[in-house]
């Protein structure tokens, strides 16, 4: 694509050339005056596409154009034809009814809130004091069913596991006779973690 070097003609050029630089062929875009004109890209079957932006009847916007030439330079008036525009997926699109169970639908911009992902989990104290009882809060309890917590240590061996009641906020927990050292407490709901957090205990 060039510009040709005339003061008074800016109207972006299409140059079809040969391997050795002769001119072919070539295509004026009828626009009056362009400011500005994009590289030229070609579609997947071989057509090109000519895109810029010139003078509108507002000073301060301009106009877009865009165009689609044959390989011969010429306008193409074939209508756009329907096509499969996921390219990394070569099956056709297929429409289907979508079940809204698990989806949040808001009607009022006043009553949403995001929804959140996992049951916040705290303990205290931090760090736990040897042969001490330690205090699990819970957030959000009442999104989940059938919650399970379980203590791994830093080896990843299970320690302890009890299950928690929904709507239940806080339980408490005796680590007399653990070992010193780095643990972790993950919730699950089903197979789905839904909260975690380490702690230490002295």
């Amino acid at each position: 694509m060039f510009q040709p070097d005339n003061f008074k003609d800016t109207r972006p050029v299409v140059f079809k050339l040969d391997t050795l630089g002769n001119v072919l062929d070539m295509f004026i875009t009828e626009t009056e005056p362009p400011q500005y004109s994009g590289y030229p890209s070609l579609t997947h079957d071989g057509k090109i596409i000519v895109a810029g932006a010139c003078a509108g009847t507002n000073p301060d916007y301009d106009d877009i154009y865009a165009m689609r030439l044959l390989p011969e330079l010429e306008l193409d008036s074939i209508p756009w034809s329907n096509l499969n525009y996921d390219t990394l997926c070569p099956e056709a699109i297929v429409s289907h009814v979508i079940a809204l169970d698990d989806c949040l639908i808001v009607v009022n911009n006043e009553d949403y809130s995001p929804p959140v992902k996992q049951t916040e989990l705290k303990i205290t104290p931090a760090p736990v004091p040897a042969n001490a009882t330690l205090r699990l809060i819970y957030d959000n309890t009442l999104r989940y069913r059938n919650i399970t917590v379980k203590c791994y240590n830093s080896i990843g061996k299970e320690v302890t596991s009890f299950c928690v009641n929904s709507g239940v906020n806080e339980t408490t927990l005796d680590v007399v006779n653990w070992s010193p050292g780095l643990y972790m407490a993950v919730a699950s709901s089903g197979s789905q973690a839904v909260g975690r957090c380490k702690f230490i205990v002295e």
